[in-house]
């Protein structure tokens, strides 16, 4: 089994493991945003689609 290899951080070590934390956050934060942006996105264009599809349909009953 490997070992766990951390340097040690010295006097620094709250600075570079909050630094650390921050940088996970802000990057988890960067993907639940672009997720969420994603499904609010492909729902507009379902609707858009759908209603759409509907005013063809009838479009094309008004012609028959």
């Amino acid at each position: 089994m490997i070992p766990f290899i951390f340097p040690d951080l010295g006097p620094y070590k709250v600075e570079v493991l909050s630094a650390y934390a921050g940088t996970i956050l802000l990057l988890l934060a960067l993907v639940v945003a672009s997720i969420w942006q994603g499904r609010k996105t492909r729902a507009r264009l379902d609707d858009y689609e759908a209603r759409r599809a509907q005013k063809r349909d009838s479009d094309g009953d008004a012609g028959a």
